[in-house]
């Protein structure tokens, strides 16, 4: 679980290791068994793997160095299916009850990260510096070498977890987790990722609402909490100002509107062209680039490159209509879990990330492959009731 929030190097290292021993210790203890049709299942989730790796026997020897680079991030999509259908109930409800070490190593790197803000944009500045929200979510991945989305989706899963951690935190300490963590998103801000935890949320009222005078501190907790981010930290009127078309200076990209909107069209682009096959992840990452360099000469400034900020749009182009069908039947297979298991903590993972699947290409980067691989598969084979407490 810490692991989760090292540099890329250790995090791929340890998380992979421990996943290897974990189905390994399987097949070589005594009377360790491995169920066919959970073989079929794994290789059900990460069939897109095998197409996405297809689509090199078709590429020009130009794009393969790009194409590979893709094949390398994606290999935990394919890989970590096979490791929990190996492993024994036993072994995956161990990493079960390991998921409150995610939330306090998830606090303790968003709380230094920001206090490391603090410390250089206020404390050393007493006279005060025009701080943006594009200066805070530059210096937190700077700092952290978290993308803020990535880094909100890490929070939000952690305030899940909280929901259902039951005896295994106090609750007192529970609650201070909790309003820190919703601060912590406030401050970033992803868009996609509130939406979903405000529906998570919701849901939540509605499952407890037989007993919500029990949670009244916890109430008064998150209604202080809102009330301290929006006073003390511009950037969450900043990114609403943004909502009605004003930005923070004089370029487009500096409102993030105006730049999601450059990007759907680039992306409306592409699909118009390759909507049926694809263009392949290497060419598909070489058709970015021309096109984000000539924008940059049409509007006389660098608006750098970007990817199609849209995971779903990210695998249409890279493995064709085909690709994104197969990845739209393993999300299916994992809500078809989720809800006949009722595993709530399950199905929120699955919200959260379908939601911010529409506004960022969350699988294109290490961080969010190995995080979603290896929760769903991990969760997709424990597949264990979970209560409301």
């Amino acid at each position: 679980m810490v692991a989760m929030f090292l540099p890329m190097q250790a995090q791929a290292i340890l998380v992979m290791a421990a996943s290897v021993y974990f189905g390994g210790a399987t097949l070589f203890s005594r009377g360790g068994t491995v169920v066919a049709g959970d073989l079929w299942r794994a290789l059900g989730l990460g069939a897109l793997y095998i197409a996405l790796f297809s689509t090199i026997l078709f590429l020009p020897l130009v794009y393969h160095n790009d194409a590979m680079q893709v094949y390398g991030n994606w290999i935990a999509y394919l890989l970590f299916p096979f490791v929990f259908a190996l492993a024994t109930p036993g072994r995956r409800a161990a990493i079960i009850r390991e998921l409150p070490y995610f939330v306090y190593a998830c606090v303790a790197l968003a709380l230094i990260t920001n206090i490391a803000f603090l410390w250089m944009y206020v404390l050393l500045h007493p006279s005060g510096l025009h701080i943006t929200h594009v200066t805070y979510r530059i210096f937190f991945e700077q700092f952290s070498s978290f993308h803020p989305t990535y880094m909100s989706v890490y929070i939000a899963f952690a305030m899940c977890i909280l929901l259902f951690s039951g005896g295994s935190v106090n609750r007192i300490l529970k609650y201070v987790l909790f309003c820190l963590l919703l601060i912590f998103l406030l401050a970033l801000l992803a868009k996609s990722v509130v939406i979903a935890v405000a529906i998570v949320l919701l849901h939540q009222l509605w499952l407890r609402r037989a007993s919500l005078a029990r949670y009244k501190y916890l109430f008064a907790g998150l209604a202080l909490s809102i009330a301290v981010a929006c006073t003390f930290i511009p950037f969450i009127g900043q990114r609403l100002q943004e909502l009605a078309g004003r930005g923070t200076g004089g370029s487009i990209t500096d409102n993030s509107v105006n730049t999601r909107k450059m990007i759907l069209s680039v992306d409306k682009d592409m699909v118009r062209h390759h909507w049926l096959s694809g263009t392949g992840p290497g060419r598909m990452m070489h058709l970015m680039r021309e096109r984000w360099a000539f924008i940059s000469l049409q509007q006389g400034y660098d608006v750098s490159y970007f990817d199609p900020h849209n995971l779903y749009v990210y695998i249409w182009l890279s493995a064709g209509l085909a690709g994104l069908v197969l990845f739209c039947m393993a999300l299916a297979m994992h809500y078809r879990r989720a809800l006949s298991g009722r595993n709530y903590l399950y199905l929120y993972l699955l919200i959260v990330l379908t939601i911010t699947f529409f506004t960022e290409s969350v699988l294109a980067r290490q961080q969010g492959i190995i995080f979603y691989a290896l929760f769903t598969s991990l969760f997709y084979f424990q597949s264990q009731r979970q209560s409301v407490k």
